[in-house]
């Protein structure tokens, strides 16, 4: 029987990338997008931060000084784990940004929300903030550039890691017989073409999507 083929939109550290090899899978990887940092003007404090992603804390927690005196909400584990290192206090963590609004909507009156994010921010906050009559601002700090790339072989898998990596994907490859494995709901609800079958977690993390994927092909 041949090996299973997962291809990963990501690249993945050393030790993620012998999980998947050790249990006999066939593993490639490439990253399907790329970061960079934009140069923005320091907000003044807010009251309410909001970080969407990994990405833009790694980057607002070098510049902007004043955090550890905001009310700090975020996205996904990593990112809180990432800003409690740097010593900032999350007042809530959310496993998705629609999660994370109803507890806004529901914990805050008048105040200001300031939100970190790139350039291909889903539009959910914005919408749901102006449908609410709330005070917020949105400042890019980096972009999102897609990285199309035809890939050459059939894998059995692919891992993806966000909407803007399906999107990717998408532009140059066959969908139809993917097994596609998620990081996230809002991932996996980005993907548009028809797929063999769609896998998503649901607690956010690189390390439960492996275990996810390995235990799916393992069964």
């Amino acid at each position: 029987m041949s090996k299973v083929k997962i291809l990963s939109t990501k690249k993945l550290s050393k030790k993620h990338k012998m999980k998947i090899k050790s249990e006999g899978f066939n593993y490639s990887e490439y990253d399907a997008i790329s970061i960079e940092k934009v140069i923005f003007d320091i907000p003044k404090p807010y009251k309410n931060v909001v970080f969407s992603s990994l990405n833009a804390a790694k980057i607002v927690i070098k510049e902007v000084k004043w955090l550890k005196n905001s009310s700090i909400f975020c996205v996904g584990k990593s990112t809180e784990k990432l800003l409690l290192k740097n010593g900032i206090k999350c007042v809530k963590t959310a496993k998705n940004m629609q999660k994370l609004l109803i507890f806004i909507q529901k914990n805050s009156k008048n105040d200001d929300f300031l939100h970190f994010c790139g350039n291909l921010r889903l539009p959910i906050f914005s919408e749901k903030m102006k449908k609410w009559n709330k005070k917020f601002s949105e400042l890019i700090v980096y972009q999102t550039k897609i990285l199309k790339r035809k890939i050459l072989y059939q894998p059995d898998a692919v891992l993806f890691f966000s909407p803007s990596a399906v999107k990717s994907y998408e532009a140059m490859n066959k969908m139809d017989d993917l097994i596609c494995f998620c990081i996230g709901k809002t991932t996996s609800n980005s993907i548009k073409k028809k797929t063999k079958e769609i896998v998503y977690i649901k607690n956010p993390s690189i390390e439960n999507l492996i275990i996810k994927t390995i235990k799916f092909f393992k069964e």
